[in-house]
This record gives C-alpha cells, structure tokens and sequence, in this order.
C-alpha cells in the first residue's frame, strides 16, 4: 500500500518541482541558472566537465518543457471532441447511404433545363439576381450571430451535476479563494508582521495566483488511465467554460490586488 501511495504521489511533475526547489535554494543555482564562468572558476578540471554537462542536460529539459503548453492546449482541444469510433462508423454509413440514393442526372434533362432558362424573361432574370443578392447579404450577416447563438448555446447546457460542479468551482476560485488571501495579505500588514512579503512583486504574484482558474494538468491526468479517460471530456468541457467565465472576476481582482499591493 505504501509503495502504490509513493507511486502515486511521486509524478513527474512534482519531483522536477521538487528538483526545482533544491536547485534554486542551494547554490547549484549558480550552475545551472546562472552565471556558468563565475561559479566554475575555482572547480578543478574533473567539476568543471561534470558540471557542463549537468548545464547541457539542464538547457536541453528546457528546451523540452517549454513544449509542455503546447502540448497541453493540444491535449485540452483534443479531450474536447466527442466523437467515437461508433459514431465515426454511423457517419460513413451515413454517407454511403446518401452516395446510393443521388441519382444521376440525364445530360438530355440538362439540355431542357438551359433551355426553359433561357426562356425567362428579363424582368424574372432581375428579380432573380434582386433576392439572390439580399438572400446571400442576409446569411453573410447571420452567419456569426448564429455561431454566436451556438458558442453560447454550447457554454449554458449543461447537466445538473455539471453545472453545480462549474459554478461551486467558480465560487471557491474567483469568490471565496481572491477574498480570503486580500483579506489574510491587508491583516498581515495592518500587523505589521513578518510574514508579510516585503517584495511587492511577490505579494501580487500569490494574490494572482489565488483567482486563476484550475489548472490544464487535471485534463493530463484523467488521460494517463484507462479508469478515468472517459472523464477528459466532461472536464475539458468544464475548464473551458470556467476559462471563459473567468474573464471578467479575474480582471476585477486583479485591479483589486494592484490597488492593494502597489
């Protein structure tokens, strides 16, 4: 039991935090992040090889993590569709059977077509090109007031156990979470205590962090196993309208949190 906790708590992500932290709390920082000449200087010759090869190692997971975002979006879009191999299999039948019932058209039926064309008049001919024109005007204008109608449509159904889950989540992340830290940051410093960072930077840094929306790394995990994969989806599709309805809570702490801070 204690070997599957230590499995399970022990992900990728937290020991490189954990790696993170001993590098930059300890003086290999100099090494791997800072400047390499300086802090090699007084090495002997063996060091200083291990340690350029420790600074390569270093810039190549670099190189390597900043591809995580990307392949997190990747990951969120992806778990966004719902599509199944059964219904991928119903729209190819779907399809053949629309290809079997198209009939032919004769080239002789063609012909007698052109022709009863031709005998319109010209004032039909106006009129013709008259509504075609307003027609096509008309759907260019409701074209994206109807993908506006189908975004918003798409963010406001939900399921009941969905929607208590998006708005309880959006309560605690851009309600009750902002307000508990502005009020514990404004005692600290009514107190004048120490805990109170002197850096101001850093204290609008955890305000900040206190008003974000989850993270996409929840969508990465429910992925990792077979038990929980079906659950991408419903996430995915919860984090993105919690995404979107942050916009306008997050903008108003953040100003709060300026006001407060600077």
């Amino acid at each position: 039991t204690m070997a599957r906790i230590g499995k399970e708590l022990l992900t990728p992500p937290l020991l490189g935090i954990i790696a993170g932290v001993l590098i930059g709390a300890t003086p290999l920082k100099e090494i791997f992040v800072g400047n390499f000449a300086d802090a090699t200087t007084e090495f002997p010759a063996v060091l200083t090889f291990i340690s350029v090869i420790f600074r390569a190692l270093f810039e190549l997971a670099a190189s390597i993590g900043a591809a995580a975002l990307p392949g997190q979006m990747l990951v969120l879009a992806s778990s966004l569709v719902k599509i199944t191999p059964e219904d991928v299999e119903k729209r190819i039948a779907r399809a053949k059977k629309a290809k079997e019932r198209s009939v032919p058209v004769d080239d002789d039926e063609m012909e007698e077509n052109a022709k009863k064309r031709k005998k319109k008049s010209l004032f039909v001919a106006v009129l013709d090109v008259f509504f075609g024109s307003f027609a096509g005007a008309f759907a260019l204008v409701m074209r994206p007031l109807r993908k506006i109608r189908a975004g918003w449509n798409y963010l406001t159904r939900l399921d009941s156990p969905d929607m208590l889950a998006l708005v309880s989540a959006c309560l605690v992340r851009f309600v009750f979470l902002p307000g508990a830290c502005l009020f514990g940051l404004l005692f600290l410093r009514a107190l004048n205590s120490p805990w109170f960072p002197s850096d101001r930077s850093a204290a609008l840094v955890l305000l900040t962090m206190s008003c974000m929306p989850a993270a996409q790394n929840l969508v990465l995990l429910t992925q990792l196993r077979d038990a929980t994969r079906p659950l991408a989806t419903r996430l995915a599709a919860l984090m993105l309208r919690q995404y979107v309805f942050a916009i306008i809570p997050v903008t108003f702490w953040l100003t709060a949190f300026t006001s407060a801070v600077v």
